[in-house]
C-alpha cells in the first residue's frame, strides 16, 4: 500500500510539473504573440511616418525627365523642377507659376514654346535689302529671318558647332529646316 500512495504522490507530482511546463509554454507563447503584435504596429507606424509628409506628382511636357515623382510636403514647382533634371530648351516657363506650392495627387504640364507663333511675329523684321551670314550671325540676327523662331535660331548656332556652313542649302541640314523653310530664307541668307 505504501508504494501504491507513494506512486499515486509521484504521479500527481508529474502532471502538476506538466501542468507547470503547459502554462508556462502558454504564457511564453501569449507573451511572445502579443510583443510580434506591438512591434508590427510599430513597424507600421514608422512606415506611415515615413510617408506622412509625403507627395506624389506627375510632372510631364517640357521637363528633361517626366514622370510621378514624390516630394515633400509643401514643395515649390521650380525646386521639384530642379529636382527632377530641369526643363528643356523649348519650355515656355513663363507660363507657369514656379512660385507654385505642389499638392498630392497633382498633375504638372509645362508648355513649350509655341515656335509657330514667335516665327510668324518674325516675319517682318528684315528688311528685303540685308542678308544674314548663317555662319556668324547671333540668335538675334537669325531671329529676323522669315519663319526662324528662337529655337529654330538656337537649333542653327547648335549646328554650327560642328563646323560652318558651307553653301546655303546647307542650313536644310538643321533639325527643323525643311525645304519650305528654305525656300522663305534661301534669298536673305549667306555663308560669307
Amino acid at each position: 500500500m505504501k508504494e501504491m500512495k507513494s506512486l499515486v504522490k509521484l504521479n500527481n507530482i508529474i502532471k502538476l510539473i506538466l501542468l507547470t511546463i503547459t502554462i508556462v509554454i502558454c504564457c511564453s507563447i501569449s507573451i511572445y504573440l502579443q510583443k510580434r503584435e506591438i512591434s508590427n504596429i510599430k513597424i507600421n507606424d514608422k512606415e506611415f511616418e515615413s510617408e506622412y509628409g509625403k507627395i506624389t506628382v506627375y510632372l510631364n511636357g517640357a521637363v528633361n525627365t517626366p514622370g510621378i515623382y514624390n516630394f515633400n510636403e509643401g514643395i515649390r514647382l521650380e525646386e521639384a523642377l530642379s529636382i527632377i533634371g530641369g526643363v528643356k530648351l523649348e519650355a515656355d516657363i513663363s507660363k507657369v507659376n514656379l512660385a507654385k506650392v505642389l499638392y498630392d495627387c497633382e498633375k504638372i504640364v509645362i508648355p513649350y514654346l509655341q515656335e509657330q507663333q514667335i516665327e510668324i511675329n518674325n516675319n517682318d523684321k528684315q528688311s528685303d535689302s540685308e542678308t544674314v551670314n548663317i555662319n556668324e550671325a547671333n540668335e538675334n540676327e537669325l531671329m529676323t529671318l522669315s519663319g526662324i523662331g528662337e529655337i529654330t535660331a538656337k537649333k542653327i548656332i547648335e549646328y554650327r558647332k560642328n563646323g560652318s556652313f558651307e553653301v546655303i542649302d546647307d542650313i536644310k541640314k538643321v533639325p527643323g529646316i525643311g525645304e519650305s523653310k528654305f525656300d522663305k530664307i534661301k534669298d536673305k541668307i549667306a555663308v560669307e
